[in-house]
């Protein structure tokens, strides 16, 4: 857009820089740039330093097909992480399992430190929405989780380990989905499990529970009521 001044900004110059970004980036992309730049002026309208409204309030958002979330089956669990063990990487074992025990993402483990463990809890401070939240996990997980003090992890935990071991077992996930597989995973048994939603949100740290709702049809009841509920039934 040439770095334009804001009293020059408006719908005009946004949609033609959107259409532009649309040849490089996804719909989603572009949406949450827009997201980002409308929240921009709403601030400074807030702090009293813009007086001219939004420049694109008008500007809906793309409508884009939701991407495919991919979770794994257990024998797949058992598989990735026997493939783990087999290559001696007992960290990335371990950070696979608390991802897959709490729902965590990544380098929200990878991040831990001593202090952040304690009592079977596991609390996650480096959040993607900066809010800690804590989870209970199991005995015999707490006492896999190195003994170190301070980071509990190297940094050659990325999620390139993750990627290798993926490959190795030949399992298949959906495009532009690695590490964040073991999140889907665990919120997807949840649910299947009989899992409470708003309990969900509050381990996945949403803050909306708009998010947490793409796991609600895995919920056992949900899948009964085609069952129960179809028009077929009293005529079958």
């Amino acid at each position: 857009m040439g770095n334009p001044r804001a009293k020059t900004f408006d719908e005009t110059m946004f949609a033609a820089y959107r259409k532009l970004r649309l040849e490089n980036v996804s719909p989603k992309t572009v949406n949450t740039e827009q997201t980002y730049v409308r929240a921009l002026f709403n601030e400074l309208t807030r702090l009293g330093e813009w007086t001219k409204g939004n420049p694109i309030e008008g500007i809906r958002m793309l409508k884009h097909k939701q991407s495919e979330m991919g979770f794994l089956q257990p024998e797949q669990v058992i598989n990735l992480l026997e493939t783990l063990r087999n290559a001696h990487n007992k960290d990335a074992q371990i950070i696979t399992k608390i991802c897959l025990s709490t729902g965590c993402r990544w380098g929200e483990a990878v991040n831990l430190r001593s202090e952040h463990i304690a009592n079977n809890i596991v609390t996650f401070v480096s959040t993607k929405g900066n809010k800690p939240r804590s989870v209970p996990i199991s005995t015999a997980l707490s006492k896999q989780i190195p003994k170190r003090t301070g980071k509990l992890f190297p940094k050659s935990c990325n999620d390139s380990t993750f990627r290798t071991a993926i490959k190795n077992t030949k399992i298949k996930l959906p495009a532009g989905q690695m590490t964040h597989v073991l999140r889907h995973t665990f919120a997807s048994h949840f649910m299947m499990n009989g899992g409470n939603i708003l309990v969900l949100q509050r381990i996945l740290g949403h803050a909306s529970i708009v998010d947490t709702m793409k796991y609600s049809h895995f919920a056992p009841d949900n899948l009964e009521d085609a069952v129960r509920l179809n028009p077929l039934v009293g005529i079958e």
